[in-house]
């Protein structure tokens, strides 16, 4: 991991981990809609909570009602604000 990680020029190479890389694919293969049990059977994980874990967890600040209502007030904004 440590060579991947130096050629992408990562500042926090240390801290990587194949863990981390596995899940990283979990969250970024969701948000691409990859089905789930591909998900799974490439990170190699027996149980579908810590899938569903990794998934949710990822996602918390991608897909909440928060950015949904930041994004509709910043559209009203700049629809009467210029």
């Amino acid at each position: 991991m440590k060579d991947l990680g130096d050629k992408c020029l990562f500042d926090f190479v240390p801290e990587l981990s194949s863990h981390s890389f596995r899940r990283r694919l979990s969250t970024s293969a969701a948000r691409e809609r990859v089905d789930f049990a591909l998900i799974k059977k490439q990170g190699g994980w027996k149980s579908d909570a810590t899938v569903w874990g990794y998934i949710e967890e990822g996602q918390q600040f991608t897909e909440n009602a928060s950015l949904t209502l930041m994004d509709k007030m910043a559209a009203l904004w700049h629809q009467h604000g210029k």
